[in-house]
């Protein structure tokens, strides 16, 4: 029932990406282990919030009924919702209590370098902070400066609730996410 496959997944593993739920169930039912994880460290529950399949729902209730960790990390440090494309998933993983400013890189700076606007926006709603910063010192809109992705920013400015302000860290040596983005406009011109 552990057997593993080239990439080290388990039959749980494919069996949370397939299409039938009753799979999963038997599998847990046998005794597999919810927490096993593939060459990357992904757990079962991080391939589902990869899964670009929209019925996910079930699955995803299922495996954290039984008690699978939401926070668990893989071997680049991130959790379900830190690889979460599929946005039941990431919903149903939040509603559960996933923590949106996780140590490191945030959910939010995860989505932001991949792009992911439905994410971001989920993200956003949820109450995540724009302030975060990685390991490295940056935040959420440095990824979207350097990128020159100019409808997250837009998104960024919407969330924000007063007037938009000149950002606290403005006397920070590293360069605040502001001027990245107006370098790029420069660069670019803006739209």
């Amino acid at each position: 029932m552990e057997e593993k496959d080239y990439n080290e997944n388990t039959p749980l593993h494919h069996a949370s990406t397939g299409k039938r739920l009753e799979n999963m169930e038997l599998l847990m039912n046998q005794g597999a282990n919810l927490e096993a994880r593939n060459g990357k460290g992904d757990a079962p529950l991080h391939s589902i919030c990869k899964s670009s399949k929209s019925d996910v729902d079930n699955k995803v209730h299922l495996l954290l009924d039984r008690g699978t960790n939401f926070e668990a990390r893989n071997n680049d440090g991130r959790t379900p919702l830190h690889v979460a494309t599929n946005l039941n998933a990431a919903r149903i993983v939040l509603d559960r209590g996933a923590n949106l400013e996780a140590s490191g890189n945030t959910p939010l700076h995860v989505a932001c370098s991949e792009r992911n606007i439905g994410l971001i926006r989920l993200l956003l709603h949820r109450g995540a902070d724009l302030e975060a910063t990685t390991n490295r010192g940056y935040r959420p809109l440095h990824f979207e400066a350097v990128n020159a992705f100019t409808d997250v920013a837009r998104l960024f400015l919407i969330s924000r609730s007063g007037p938009w302000q000149i950002p606290r860290h403005l006397q920070e040596r590293r360069p605040c996410p502001w001027h990245v983005k107006i370098a790029i406009w420069r660069l670019y011109g803006c739209r």
